[in-house]
């Protein structure tokens, strides 16, 4: 694993799951991480305040964004923590893509059968996206506390 000055306290691995497998989820990395997808879920809402009908162009331009931060992300991984991991997250990142195109068509459907406006269709879609991030965050949580207390899982299982 090539040395990174900046990155070196959150190059940190953790211990391994299972073995010959590792991970490079450090507890830094994922408060980086969460810190980043907050700041970006606030500056959508600071740039949606002022409802408009988006405009192919600034659709284009958003897309392009959000389509080039994880691109950024795997080159950094690449160059961090070398091919391996920055291969995993970009075939993710491509697979949870491709999945997601069906959700484009429900979104549709849902705006359109409850006539939501176009002017504010960004914003609801918006507070539609952080109520599954909610959600899902919460059912997280209460997941890993059911597991921990499982009825005869001992301290030492993994």
């Amino acid at each position: 694993m090539p040395f990174h000055p900046v990155v070196s306290s959150l190059s940190v691995a953790a211990p391994a799951d299972s073995v010959g497998s590792s991970s490079i989820g450090s507890p830094w990395l994922w408060v980086a991480s969460i810190a980043v997808i907050l700041g970006l879920l606030v500056t959508d809402f600071a740039v949606t305040r002022r409802p408009h009908e988006v405009s192919i162009r600034e659709a284009i331009g958003w897309s392009v964004f959000y389509l080039t931060l994880p691109v950024l992300f795997g080159i950094w991984l690449w160059a961090v923590f070398d091919s391996g991991p920055a291969l995993e997250f970009i075939t993710g990142f491509v697979v949870e893509k491709s999945l997601s195109v069906d959700n484009l068509f429900v979104f549709m459907l849902i705006l359109a059968g409850f006539a939501v406006p176009s002017p504010i269709q960004q914003r609801v879609l918006l507070y539609g996206i952080a109520g599954a991030w909610s959600c899902g965050a919460s059912s997280s949580r209460r997941a890993r506390r059911c597991c921990r207390q499982a009825p005869g899982r001992s301290s030492s299982s993994a």
